[in-house]
């Protein structure tokens, strides 16, 4: 146990100090760094449940002759427009200029970095709808794109 403690332990700080070289974890992700190390160690896994040396009960190991039927799960093809007929009689009832005003003070604290979360709170109590609060987020903050290490 000891022997595989300080094994763990060295490479973990190997994996520190090669974080601490590009110029911090920030630094790191920027670069894809740190999802480049993730692809890459999910690639190592792969590769050892596909060649048996890592065994995964139902995957590689122990694996069923036959198959077990999955009943597929049919969803009610009217749901969708249920749904859709529900936002709109919301939208339809609910007091619109409330709703602007509170989606216009989401806007104003992510402009100025105020907590933005009371503000979120009052456009929900307005009734505003989840893609409208996102909206407004996404025209301040953009949509963030992790870099993919490749």
């Amino acid at each position: 146990v000891e022997r595989l403690t300080k094994t763990m332990y060295d490479e973990a700080l190997k994996l520190i100090e090669t974080i601490e070289h590009k110029g911090g974890a920030l630094s790191a992700i920027e670069e894809g760094w740190q999802q480049q190390e993730i692809h890459l160690s999910a690639y190592q896994y792969l590769n050892e449940v596909e060649q048996q040396k890592r065994n995964i009960v139902g995957v590689n190991y122990g694996v069923m002759d036959e198959l077990e039927g999955i009943p597929v799960m049919k969803t009610d093809a009217t749901l969708g427009q249920r749904q859709t007929e529900r936002l709109n009689e919301l939208k339809k009832n609910r007091e619109s200029s409330s709703v602007a005003h509170a989606l216009s003070k989401i806007d104003m604290a992510a402009k100025d970095g105020t907590n933005l979360f009371p503000f979120v709170i009052e456009a929900v109590r307005a009734r505003a709808t989840l893609g409208e609060i996102m909206g407004v987020l996404k025209d301040e903050f953009g949509t963030y794109t992790a870099p993919s290490g490749f």
